[in-house]
């Protein structure tokens, strides 16, 4: 009848975060604040 939407939220590890360009959780160490978002160090190389 009506399509339902994924509300599964995936847990991120203590000490980790999510990049906001690509999705991938990374160590907060592995990632780069710019221009208010979270970018992992893969997307800078």
């Amino acid at each position: 009848m009506f399509e339902q939407e994924s509300t599964y939220v995936r847990e991120i590890p203590e000490g980790c975060a999510q990049c906001d360009q690509c999705g991938e959780i990374a160590k907060e160490n592995e990632m780069d604040y710019l221009d208010g978002t979270n970018v992992c160090l893969d997307l800078l190389v």
